[in-house]
C-alpha cells in the first residue's frame, strides 16, 4: 500500500501505526524512482494592474523596476515520496524565449499552495511580498541569446551559431533543498529579476505550443514542444536515515476572540482571523489554538507541521497569516473561558515577539469550501488545506502543553477568513457544492510530528562543570569528560563511582563533570535505543521535562558550591537529565563524596566561591593550586 509521510496529510497519511511500522524497516510497495512532470498552473501577475488574470499566455513575463513588478508565479504537485523514501533531489527545468537586460533571476518560495492560471497579483501579493522579504530559494542566469534576441527571431549570424539548440535557452534550476523542507507536496514560487530594470524578459509555460526556428536556422524546423514546456524532475531514494516514525495529534483546545466583543466564542466548529477597521473602530479578530507536544525516548525531531483546513478564505488584502507562540492556557466554557478582555496583555506581548512561521491561505478567493461555483481545481481537499511548517520551534521544546496565536499580518479592511477547528469532527459532514463529501479527518486540525533516531546527543557544560545525563542507547563518552553514578546512605553527601571504560550504558542516569562548554560535548550512539526503567543508584533519569515532585534532590549550583538541593512542587527536570532520589534525607544540600574519607574531588567542579582560600598540608596558603591535596574551609580537597 503506497503511503505519503509528507504532511500532506490526508487521513490516508497515518491511517495506522502499522504503515508506521513498515516504513521503519524500510519496506514499501514498489521500488520508487522518479517524477517528472508540468507545473499544475503557471502565469504572470504584475503589481500595476492587480486584478489582470493573465492565464492562457504562451510565455511569463519577468521585470523589476522602482514602480512596476511582474513575477512569474508557478504552482507544481509532485508524487508524494513512498513508505521508506524521501526525495532526493529536485530540479526545475525553464526554457527561455526572450532574455533582456540583466540576465540573473531569483526564485522565491511562497508559502501557500495557489493554483496559479487563476490568479491575479490581488491573490498573491501577500505571499509574494512575503517571500521576497526572504531569502531566496534559488538564484540562476537565464540562458539564451543576447540583445533581446527571442528563440522565434533571426539568429542566423555566426555570433549566435551556439544559440542553435534547444540546451542553449533551457535553465536547470536545483529546488533540492526547499522541496526536501516542504511539509506537502503541492508548492508555489514566484520568479523575479535580481536587479531593478526597465525590461521583460520571457519564460515559456505550460500552454506554450507551436514555436519554430527562424526559417534561417534549421531550415525553419518546428521545436519540440516538449523541450519549452517548463518540467519539475523530482528524484527519490530510500531513506537515509534510521529510526523514521511519525506521530499525529489534533488540537486540545481551539477558539477565537475579538478585540471588539467580551463574549466568549468557546467550542466552535471554525475559528475565525481579521483585521478590520471599521468607522475608526478596530476589528482584530485572534484565532487561539493548543496542543499537547511529547517528545519519544531516543528520537529527535526531523520535522513537524501544522495542518489547518481552510473554511472561508475572504481576504482580499494582506492573505498572510502569521502564527506567534503565546503563554496562555485556553479555557473553551463560552461562560466562564477566555475572551479579550481577559487575554489582551498575553496577546499584546505575544504579539511583541516574532512570529514562529506564516503562511498564505490556501482556498478559492471569496469562498466558502461548500459554496457552488468553486474555481476549478478547488473541488478537492489539498486546495484548502495548509501546512506550516514550525520545525524550529517544536525543537525547542522540552514537550508538554503550548499554546499558538493566530493574526492576520495586514491592519486592513480585508474580510475575514476562517478555519476548521476539531469540533468539526464530530460535527455534520461538509461536502464540496458538487456533492462530494469531505472526511471530517481531513479538516480538522492536526500537528504532524516525523522523527528519526538520534546519532547522537549533546550535552552543553555551564562555568559550574557538572550535569546530569541519562541516554536511551550506549555511547561514547567524550574525551575531556568524567562520569558518575552516584549513591546515596545516609548524611549529607551522595558517593560518586567513576564510570570507567569509555562507554556509558543506555538507561544509565549519571553525573557528568567537565570543562564548560556551551556548545555541549557530544556523546555518539554506540548501540540501538533499548527500553528499560532509567534508575541506576540513587539517580533517576528522565526522557521528558518531568516535575519530579517534592521530597527529590536536583543538581543546582548554589552560591558556588554544586551539589543537589531538594525539590519543590514547581520544580523540574529537562529531558535526558536526572534527578536524585535519597530516601530518607532530610538535608536540604546534599555534597558530592568523590573518594574516601569524605574528600571532595573538584576537577572542574566549582564546590565553593572564588573568594575561598586553598591551603596545603603544611598550612601555607596556595594562590594558584595545581595537582594535589588541599585544604579549603576545613575539609580535604583533591586537584585532579
Amino acid at each position: 500500500m503506497k503511503q505519503n509521510f509528507f504532511a500532506n496529510c490526508s487521513r490516508e497519511l497515518l491511517k495506522t501505526m502499522v504503515l508506521v511500522l513498515l516504513a521503519l524497516v524500510g519496506t514499501s510497495a514498489w521500488a520508487q524512482s522518479t517524477y517528472s512532470g508540468q507545473p499544475t498552473g503557471d502565469c504572470w501577475v504584475r503589481s500595476d494592474n492587480k486584478s489582470t488574470k493573465n492565464t492562457t499566455t504562451q510565455f511569463m513575463e519577468i521585470k523589476t523596476d522602482a514602480s512596476t513588478y511582474f513575477y512569474g508565479v508557478m504552482s507544481f504537485q509532485f508524487t508524494a515520496p513512498n513508505d521508506g523514501y524521501e526525495v532526493k533531489s529536485a530540479t526545475l527545468r525553464l526554457t527561455t524565449r526572450v532574455k533582456r537586460g540583466n540576465a540573473a533571476m531569483k526564485i522565491y518560495g511562497v508559502k501557500g499552495y495557489v493554483i496559479a492560471d487563476q490568479v491575479g497579483y490581488e491573490n498573491v501579493e501577500g505571499g509574494i511580498v512575503a517571500a521576497v522579504g526572504e531569502s531566496p530559494i534559488a538564484t540562476f542566469d537565464l540562458k539564451g541569446a543576447s540583445d533581446n534576441m527571442a528563440i522565434i527571431d533571426d539568429i542566423s549570424d555566426s555570433k549566435y551559431s551556439s544559440y542553435h539548440t534547444i540546451t542553449a535557452w533551457q535553465n536547470t534550476i536545483d529546488l533540492t533543498e526547499y522541496v526536501r523542507s516542504l511539509g506537502t507536496n503541492r508548492f508555489s514560487i514566484a520568479i523575479a529579476k535580481a536587479t531593478d530594470q526597465n525590461s521583460a524578459s520571457q519564460i515559456f509555460t505550460k500552454d506554450a505550443t507551436g514555436v519554430t526556428w527562424n526559417t534561417t536556422v534549421n531550415s525553419g524546423a518546428a521545436i519540440n514542444n516538449e523541450d519549452i514546456l517548463p518540467v519539475l524532475t523530482v528524484e527519490y531514494q530510500a531513506v537515509s536515515y534510521t529510526g523514521r516514525s511519525v506521530t499525529t495529534s489534533t488540537s486540545t483546545a481551539d477558539t477565537w476572540v475579538r478585540s471588539d466583543q467580551s463574549n466568549k466564542a468557546g467550542a466552535t466548529v471554525n475559528f475565525e482571523v481579521k483585521n478590520q477597521n471599521d468607522e475608526g473602530t478596530a476589528k482584530l479578530f485572534y484565532g487561539l489554538m493548543s496542543f499537547n507536544y511529547t517528545p519519544v525516548a531516543g528520537k529527535e525531531v526531523k520535522s513537524a507541521f501544522l495542518r489547518l483546513t481552510t473554511r472561508t478564505y475572504k481576504t482580499s488584502q494582506g492573505n498572510i497569516c502569521k502564527i506567534y507562540p503565546i503563554e496562555l492556557t485556553i479555557d473553551e466554557n463560552t461562560s466562564t473561558g477566555t475572551d479579550y478582555s481577559a487575554a489582551s496583555s498575553t496577546i499584546t506581548s505575544a504579539l511583541s515577539e516574532s512570529p514562529i512561521a506564516y503562511f498564505m491561505i490556501n482556498g478559492n478567493y471569496n469562498k466558502r469550501i461548500s459554496d457552488s461555483g468553486l474555481t476549478s481545481g478547488y473541488s478537492t481537499i489539498e486546495a484548502w488545506q495548509n501546512f506550516i511548517d514550525i520545525t524550529s520551534y517544536i525543537r525547542s521544546l522540552n514537550g508538554g502543553p503550548f499554546s499558538i496565536l493566530l493574526k492576520m499580518d495586514s491592519n486592513v479592511d480585508g474580510g475575514s477568513s476562517d478555519f476548521f477547528t476539531k469540533e468539526q469532527g464530530s460535527a455534520s459532514a461538509v461536502s464540496f457544492n458538487g456533492g462530494s463529501s469531505i472526511s471530517n479527518d481531513d479538516l480538522i486540525p492536526q500537528l504532524v510530528i516525523i522523527y528519526k533516531d538520534m546519532d547522537s546527543y549533546k550535552l552543553p557544560i555551564t562555568s559550574a562543570g557538572a550535569a546530569t545525563l541519562c541516554l536511551p542507547f550506549a555511547s561514547t563518552i567524550p574525551s575531556g569528560v568524567t562520569v558518575y553514578t552516584l549513591t546515596y546512605t545516609s548524611g549529607d553527601k551522595v558517593t560518586a563511582t567513576e564510570v570507567i571504560g569509555g562507554t556509558l550504558a543506555a538507561n544509565t542516569p549519571v553525573l557528568i563533570n567537565a570543562a564548560e562548554n556551551a556548545e555541549g560535548y557530544e556523546f555518539v550512539r554506540s548501540g540501538d535505543i533499548v527500553s528499560g526503567i532509567p534508575t541506576v543508584g540513587a539517580l533517576t533519569g528522565v526522557y521528558a521535562e518531568t516535575q519530579p515532585g517534592t521530597g527529590h534532590y536536583i543538581l543546582t549550583n548554589h552560591s558556588g558550591k554544586v551539589g543537589f538541593r531538594k525539590t519543590v512542587a514547581s520544580s523540574k527536570v529537562a529531558a535526558y537529565r536526572a534527578y536524585l532520589t535519597a530516601a530518607g534525607g532530610s538535608r536540604e544540600f546534599l555534597e558530592i563524596n568523590f573518594g574516601d574519607d569524605n574528600v571532595t574531588a573538584i576537577k572542574n567542579i566549582k564546590v565553593g566561591s572564588e573568594e575561598d582560600a586553598y591551603f596545603d598540608l603544611q598550612g601555607q596558603r596556595v594562590l594558584y593550586p595545581k595537582k594535589g591535596l588541599y585544604i579549603v574551609n576545613g575539609k580535604k580537597v583533591i586537584i585532579k
